[in-house]
């Protein structure tokens, strides 16, 4: 089986799958298009390559995962396919259904963040983001936890009792997506099913492994 995976030279949405391709011990092509993050994110390879339709399978848009030369399109959708075919979706069907819900709960955390971060006026947008690390975060947090301790069976694991897509979706959020990482940071350490899952993620030797070896990238 060959595998390809590409992405941009970033994290961002392509790193959970990559994540699970090396703790499997999978060989894979990790394709990355360069992108010049600090001039405007320019990136001429990539805007040239979409102009050929090589990514129309995914509307003009990466990720793309390829295996054997059958292309699925999507962030979410590859690193489903991957945490499915290689034992990162629970025990059984049920715990499959609660380690996807645990994914989609990371995401509304997301996408409630992008809310005080779309505000245009300046002076507005600062007090919303304040707002937000200081009590809707934390909030968040406290209601992930609430649903940690329903379907966790071991510490460290967010679903049943081995490391999962949920797992990764919450240690990346813990560790890398917000700016302010010390308000985050508190924020988690408050909670201690949370907590226990970004620990046994971040001590992970094959986390460490790839986090050692994976290219410097600013997000």
């Amino acid at each position: 089986m060959t595998i390809k995976l590409t992405y941009f030279n970033l994290r961002g949405l392509a790193e959970h799958t990559r994540y699970m391709l090396h703790i499997a011990g999978v060989e894979y092509e990790d394709n990355r298009y360069p992108i010049d993050v600090a001039n405007g994110f320019k990136r001429p390879e990539f805007d040239a390559d979409q102009a050929k339709g090589v990514f129309d399978m995914n509307m003009g848009r990466i990720p793309l995962l390829e295996i054997d030369g059958q292309v699925i399109g999507q962030s979410r959708p590859i690193a489903r396919y991957v945490a499915r075919k290689y034992g990162f979706m629970g025990d059984n069907d049920i715990e499959a259904a609660q380690v996807d819900a645990a994914f989609e709960h990371v995401k509304d955390i997301v996408d409630a963040y992008q809310k005080p971060r779309s505000i245009t006026d300046e002076a507005a947008k600062k007090e919303a983001i304040e707002k937000w690390f200081s009590t809707d975060l934390p909030t968040w947090y406290g209601k992930l936890e609430k649903s940690l301790a329903l379907t966790s069976k071991k510490d460290g694991c967010a679903v049943g009792s081995k490391l999962s897509l949920a797992d990764i979706g919450i240690y990346y959020l813990a560790i890398f997506f917000f700016d302010d990482k010390a308000a985050n940071k508190a924020a988690w350490e408050k909670c201690p099913k949370m907590k226990a899952v970004v620990e046994a993620v971040a001590n992970h030797p094959k986390v460490k492994e790839w986090e050692a070896k994976r290219p410097d990238t600013v997000m």
